[in-house]
């Protein structure tokens, strides 16, 4: 998979792909943000890897959001052999230990339409395969729907998901993977990397900055998610209980 090296050669800082860095920053900035999420990406790129050693760090100034309750964000468009994608790293801190938050994505699946930004639905996809999920983003005006697979490790609290080429597609290419870790007493740090491809017809071209948008908002959409599927009461439970210890 040619992407797989793209990303290898992106992670690796090799100099063979000028084209890893984004517009935004100074050119050193610009490579070190895209060679952690490429990093990042290569967590699930390889779906038969099953384990993940580590995930990318997040810095002093993103802590400090994290810690105020804000969400910290990295966004960035990767051109690749003539087409480009767009890619958000973001995090997002919860009210909630990360088991609780895990139960969320061991639920009907249906339900992740409320946890994802601009989702209509989220269902089994056809098939005999419980792990293909047919997802459909939009709005009254315009939809979009694919098919990925989806992997999820409880023991890791990773869930992985990528684009089945093989069924019907209203975009070239779509990956990235949801990750917990506790960040604290009674508290959850949710981590969502997303790369998307699509495409580039004239109607992808005009909604690719709204695209864009959306994904920087997975980790911060998801914990809102999480604050009304999950009990206040045990979230509270859980803090006042922490707070006694200390």
């Amino acid at each position: 998979m040619e992407l797989v090296k793209f990303l290898k050669k992106c992670a690796a800082g090799s100099q063979v792909y000028p084209s890893c860095d984004t517009s935004h920053r100074s050119r050193a900035s610009r490579r070190s943000l895209v060679v952690l999420f490429a990093a990042s990406l290569l967590l699930w790129v390889s779906p038969s890897n099953a384990k993940v050693r580590s995930l990318p760090p997040i810095d002093a100034k993103e802590e400090a959001l994290l810690r105020g309750q804000r969400s910290a964000v990295r966004q960035f468009e990767i051109p690749f052999h003539g087409r480009s994608y767009l890619g958000a790293l973001s995090y997002q801190v919860t009210e909630h230990r990360c088991e609780q938050v895990w139960s969320l994505i061991e639920a009907p699946v249906e339900h992740l339409a409320q946890a994802l930004p601009a989702t209509r639905s989220v269902e089994r996809a056809p098939g005999n395969n419980p792990n293909k999920l047919l997802v459909t983003h939009g709005n009254a005006f315009i939809n979009g729907s694919y098919t990925v697979d989806f992997a999820a490790d409880p023991e890791q609290r990773i869930a992985r998901f990528w684009l089945d080429h093989s069924r019907p597609k209203d975009v070239q290419d779509v990956f990235g993977y949801l990750s917990l870790k506790e960040f604290g007493p009674g508290r959850c740090l949710i981590t969502v990397a997303v790369a998307v491809d699509p495409g580039s017809g004239v109607l992808a071209s005009m909604v690719r900055g709204t695209i864009h948008d959306y994904l920087v908002k997975s980790a911060g959409r998801f914990a809102r998610y999480t604050h009304r599927a999950l009990p206040k009461e045990a979230a509270l439970a859980t803090r006042h209980a922490s707070n006694s210890l200390e």
